[in-house]
């Protein structure tokens, strides 16, 4: 008992240190981020351009300028964070009840790449309002 908690701890605490890191280190020290190969290559925007200035503008409460960067955040922010913690109490608590109540239906991959091949077509056309998706 004493251990699960330990464990669940530890392991809630460590992407809050990560966020903490991230905000920190690219709020202060004026970093951009990494700049996408894609793009570079190609011209093109893919479905995660703008990813990393929007997640930063979360960090910041500024939702607007997140949402102008990369729309997409708002949808995989909280499935990212919704699989992390059903990681943590399946696979690392061994808690069996998280894996019958919370199993993530067959369904969702297959649905979460297709949304992300709309959205790579969508925001790579070159009329409006499809050019709003640009970051």
């Amino acid at each position: 008992m004493l251990k699960n908690i330990f464990i669940r701890f530890c392991a809630y605490l460590l992407p809050l240190g990560v966020v903490f890191f991230y905000a920190n280190l690219f709020g202060k020290i004026g970093m951009g981020g990494i700049s996408c190969t894609f793009n570079k290559y190609t011209g093109l925007h893919c479905p995660g351009c703008g990813g990393q200035r929007a997640f930063k503008a979360l960090l910041h409460g500024d939702f607007h300028t997140a949402a102008s960067n990369n729309i997409l955040i708002f949808i995989l922010v909280p499935t990212l964070l919704y699989c992390y913690f059903i990681l943590v109490e399946t696979y690392w608590i061994k808690n069996s009840s998280w894996s019958s109540k919370f199993q993530i239906p067959s369904f969702f991959g297959y649905l979460l790449v297709a949304l992300l091949g709309v959205f790579f077509v969508l925001r790579n056309l070159p009329f409006h309002p499809f050019t709003l998706l640009v970051p």
